[in-house]
């Protein structure tokens, strides 16, 4: 097939994660046109948050914490990195699980494991 012709698919669908297959015919005014072999392609898996690390310290609604506290949480299967930010407000947090930036917080860092200390 020669790239400048028109092309239309056949079928369409939603397409499943995985390799693929589909036929294309070139556009036809009055016959219908011949098949192409099939044109195999893989589609990309879905991009998905993994699930929020399980917090173990400080526990939740503690009383009586440092004020320079150390956290500790539960490691996620799948996570190449943890990013950990504190506001003292919740309404500062950003609503993007995938946000990096935090104007608001008074902290934003990236600690090396499933754990953080100031």
């Amino acid at each position: 097939m020669n790239n400048a012709t028109p092309m239309r698919v056949l079928r369409f669908g939603n397409l499943a994660i995985g390799m693929l297959t589909c036929a294309l015919s070139q556009a036809a005014q009055a016959a219908p046109a011949g098949l192409s072999p099939g044109i195999g392609f893989t589609t990309a898996a879905a991009v998905s948050n993994l699930p929020a690390p399980t917090l173990s310290t400080p526990a939740n609604n503690a009383t009586g914490v440092s004020t320079t506290p150390g956290f500790a949480w539960s490691a996620v299967t799948g996570a190449t990195s943890y990013r950990i930010m504190i506001a003292t407000s919740a309404a500062a947090l950003p609503s993007d699980p995938g946000a990096d930036t935090c104007s608001g917080c008074v902290v934003n860092d990236t600690p090396s494991s499933n754990a953080y200390s100031s």
